[in-house]
């Protein structure tokens, strides 16, 4: 029902990690991280939305902290955005917080954004 194999999975997870931690101070490991429905369970509509919202494309590690606070938030423009960028997009890198949730402050975002300018005043 997930769409992909354990070691493809596992893949997906690493690489939307791998963003989140090039711009965040809080890292993400598999230790600290669950398991998120993007879109959540509790939106599911009939069986045929089941199957989306159970494909991996609709899966993201979130900071277990994140995950608690997101809980079944979503909105209309949560919708739309999940429609044309998220569902069955297999390529989708990026974590997704929902508009209908309070803002998302990680710790560290502006170490992180530091941290990212340093690496490419570096580069140069």
């Amino acid at each position: 029902m997930v769409g992909c194999s354990r070691k493809e999975a596992r893949a997906f997870f690493l690489a939307k990690m791998e963003t989140w931690n090039a711009v965040h101070a809080e890292q993400m490991t598999f230790a600290n991280v669950h398991i998120d429905h993007i879109k959540p369970l509790a939106r599911m509509t009939d069986q045929a939305s089941l199957a989306a919202l159970c494909h991996f494309s609709n899966l993201q590690p979130l900071l277990a902290d994140d995950n608690e606070h997101k809980s079944d938030h979503w909105s209309p423009s949560d919708e739309q955005h999940w429609q044309q960028h998220i569902c069955g997009n297999k390529s989708a890198g990026e974590i997704y917080w929902p508009l209908a949730c309070r803002p998302l402050h990680a710790a560290g975002v502006e170490w992180g954004a530091l941290h990212l300018l340093a690496r490419v005043a570096l580069a140069t």
